[in-house]
């Protein structure tokens, strides 16, 4: 685990066009998956949600050490609000990539301080 986060940061730290263009950027994990297997794994108790679910809380505080000068992306919500809003947001969007999707909240969460943009 330790490993994919530094991996993570340090994707995020030497290429800060790939979250201006998830679609083009190196996903590692999780994130590369598409939203329909997020729907699913709410709807099949054989699939492990945490897996999903961890990718995209991770790759959030990740975003908030090496992008938020505030480090709280979130501003001060818990990330179950955050999964609320992927659950609806991968059903309205189902070929999205969770990384994108992660990407989108944290654009909506914030609308002052966006990530670079498309």
């Amino acid at each position: 685990m330790k490993i994919g986060a530094f991996f993570l940061l340090v994707t995020l730290t030497a290429a800060n066009s790939a979250l201006a263009r998830p679609d083009n950027a190196h996903v590692l994990g999780e994130g590369a998956q598409p939203c329909t297997t997020w729907t699913k794994m709410k709807s099949e108790p054989t699939l492990a949600p945490n897996n999903l679910q961890a990718w995209a809380r991770g790759f959030a505080t990740a975003f908030n050490f090496v992008i938020f000068a505030n480090g709280d992306v979130m501003h001060g919500n818990d990330s179950g609000g955050m999964i609320f809003w992927i659950d609806g947001y991968c059903a309205a969007h189902p070929t999205t990539t969770i990384m994108a999707t992660v990407v989108e909240f944290l654009r909506t969460n914030d609308p002052d301080h966006p990530p670079p943009s498309k």
